[in-house]
């Protein structure tokens, strides 16, 4: 049964708070991506959030749907993905490197790692 008015605002109180207590870093990648590629977007609005593309994981960042096909627009990623994530930024700069052909799901994953090995 859908919920109605102060239940409807609960509900969506209480996924905003599940959403941003368990941060494993997909959501940051996905708007780091976002915001450099016009071809992406991200709906925060959903719980969990979606992205067009809606494979945007099973994808390389140099795929035709994602459209970051170069090591500048791989940088430019990168910068954006630091700066959501200050935190594990050094790790990011160090260890991802600016290729296209990388796949998002192992970026995906460094970052929960990351993210997993200072207790976030």
């Amino acid at each position: 049964m859908p919920r109605q008015g102060d239940n409807r605002a609960f509900e969506a109180n209480v996924a905003g708070m599940l959403h941003s207590s368990t941060r494993d870093g997909r959501l940051e990648v996905a708007e780091a991506i976002a915001t450099v590629s016009h071809k992406v977007t991200v709906d925060v609005t959903t719980v969990p959030f979606t992205t067009r593309p809606p494979n945007l994981f099973d994808l390389t960042f140099g795929d035709n749907t994602v459209g970051i096909d170069d090591e500048s627009l791989m940088r430019a990623f990168k910068a954006q993905l630091e700066r959501r994530l200050p935190r594990i930024a050094r790790s990011i700069e160090t260890n991802v490197p600016a290729t296209p052909a990388l796949d998002i799901e192992l970026v995906a994953q460094f970052v929960f790692a990351a993210l997993a090995a200072l207790g976030t």
